[in-house]
């Protein structure tokens, strides 16, 4: 169990590699995006595919989405607190995963299906990028509550002191 936390947060960031939305216009695949892309923004031709430092001047930007930034970070602060092994670090690591989890899910439904752009309506599908992604941070959040270490229970004798028994000595 040690290294599984770590392992699975870095996962998180080969998900956010895979394709994570398809833009489709009239049925046919326009751009792919990854969660990096979304992350950081990134710019592509209107005649399809990314622009990767072409010198060609009519490219478009897609800015970063605020939404999956905030994923983003969790993502980094679920890495390095996976590391560690006390309480708040235990706490950080699930929180951050359910967070991150109702994070994409609010990505996913202010999306929605069609984005309008420029008087023209674009088909948004999401990829299995986007669930794997999804399902990892629930996963997080899940092995965050089963490694929660459950507190000692408190005995009657501790909460009402006065009801400790205490023994007299025999009489000599």
């Amino acid at each position: 169990m040690k290294f599984a936390k770590p392992a699975v947060a870095l996962l998180i960031f080969v998900c956010f590699a895979l394709p994570f939305m398809n833009l489709t216009c009239g049925g046919q695949t326009i751009l792919t995006l990854n969660a990096y892309n979304l992350t950081f923004g990134t710019s592509y031709s209107p005649s399809g595919g990314l622009d990767f430092g072409s010198t060609e001047k009519k490219s478009e930007k897609i800015g970063p989405d605020a939404i999956i930034i905030g994923a983003f970070v969790l993502a980094l602060c679920i890495l390095v607190f996976s590391f560690f092994n006390t309480a708040l670090s235990r706490n950080i690591y699930m929180i951050g995963g359910f967070l991150s989890f109702i994070l994409i899910l609010v990505f996913r439904f202010k999306t929605g299906s069609e984005i309008q752009q420029g008087g023209q309506t674009i088909g948004a599908e999401f990829a299995y990028g986007f669930y794997i992604t999804a399902a990892m941070f629930l996963i997080i959040g899940i092995l965050g509550v089963l490694t929660l270490k459950p507190k000692a229970p408190v005995t009657a004798a501790v909460e009402n002191p006065e009801k400790i028994p205490v023994e007299t000595p025999p009489a000599v």
